[in-house]
């Protein structure tokens, strides 16, 4: 995406040069070196992740294989088939993880979508599992959280090893493994909210004096209020917050042809507007 500094003054506007602004998927921010786990893959390991499911979505991921890479016994899934999931604001999954010893399980979602598994958002599914038998516990996805693409991890450690605790999301253990999915959260008993659908009326147009703005319904929130002449250069600029309607002196304005826009939360609108 690319951006630009506007600075206008006395009716004068001059701009920046473009900046290419990249955003970076959460999903290659988590820590993934130095976690441990280097005797997975061996004859001495035993507390291989070997399935991971959440009921009710398409994430049941069986995976016996553990190999040890910069450090880490860490296997990182794609996003997609059976090796993902969608759950829903306000919704409780069961969580399900078979290991192939006895362990420690935790999982961490996410929620923020900030690129960090953070101890708020760690949930143990328990303290000794059994050999081949799946651990379970119950994820409630909270109200109010971002939607989209987050990170969802799941570490094993031998009992000899300790216990995971909310803190071990990127902790060095000699025994376990690590497994990171991708996963979607969507709205699902959250209160969707329908913007209104504002109608913009600009009069008197032509106009030679004053231009009042008005919308039928008050757009709530900030508002943001741009004219530009025929060539594209920023005229007038101005923030608006719960705009209903607004009245701009053009008496100083050359005559021409001039394009408003009046960007919200709810909408983006344009408008022509003569002056003379």
């Amino acid at each position: 995406m690319y951006y630009r500094c506007q600075v206008s003054c006395n009716a004068q506007t001059v701009s920046s040069t473009s900046v290419k602004i990249l955003a970076t998927d959460t999903a290659l921010c988590y820590c993934s070196a130095n976690l441990g786990g280097a005797l997975c893959g061996s004859s001495w390991s035993r507390s291989n992740l070997t399935n991971v499911t959440i009921s009710g979505t398409s994430l049941n991921n069986s995976n016996p294989i553990c190999a040890v890479t910069n450090g880490s016994s860490i296997n990182a899934f794609p996003p997609y088939g059976n090796s993902t999931a969608t759950l829903l604001t306000g919704n409780t999954y069961s969580l399900s993880v078979t290991t192939s010893y006895n362990n420690s399980l935790a999982v961490w979602i996410d929620y923020n979508q900030n690129g960090i598994f953070e101890s708020s958002e760690w949930k143990q599914i328990t303290n000794s599992s059994t050999a081949s038998v799946p651990s379970s516990t119950n994820l409630t996805i909270p109200q109010g959280i971002p939607t989209g693409k987050t990170g969802m991890r799941i570490r094993s450690i031998e009992n000899i090893s300790g216990t995971l605790t909310a803190n071990s999301a990127c902790i060095n253990y000699i025994t376990g493994e690590t497994e990171d999915y991708i996963i979607t959260i969507d709205l699902g008993n959250s209160i969707r909210k329908t913007p209104d659908v504002a109608v913009i009326n600009i009069s008197p147009n032509p106009a030679s004096e004053e231009l009042k703005i008005s919308s039928t319904t008050i757009l709530t929130g900030k508002s943001h209020l741009e004219i530009t002449n025929a060539s594209g250069q920023l005229i007038y600029m101005e923030e608006l917050v719960n705009f209903t309607t607004k009245a701009i002196d053009i008496s100083q304005f050359p005559k021409g042809i001039y394009f408003l826009k009046l960007t919200s939360t709810a909408s983006l609108i344009i408008k022509k507007v003569i002056l003379e």
